[in-house]
């Protein structure tokens, strides 16, 4: 029963944080998720990543986010996408 309540929670708490993105960006794309693990990815648009950190950071706490990590896609990521 407690992993049953532990999967609801962090599913309803990545669920409302796609939200949030959503409202931010035109679209956010799940790449992956394994547990309370989210990797996704946003079009830039016109924000920076200074932009994305204050509106992670600013919200963190309702979230229920603990840990976070922003950064750009890499070359690496961006020829290993065309390789797929």
């Amino acid at each position: 029963m407690n992993a049953l309540v532990q999967f609801c929670f962090v599913q309803s708490n990545g669920f409302r944080f796609i939200t949030a993105l959503c409202k931010m960006f035109e679209q956010a794309e799940l790449l992956e998720q394994c547990g309370d693990f989210y990797k996704l990815r946003v079009p830039r648009e016109d924000k920076t990543i200074g932009f994305l950190f204050g509106q992670i950071e600013s919200q963190k706490q309702a979230l229920n986010i603990q840990e976070y990590a922003v950064s750009q896609t890499s070359l690496e990521q961006i020829f290993q996408n065309f390789a797929q």
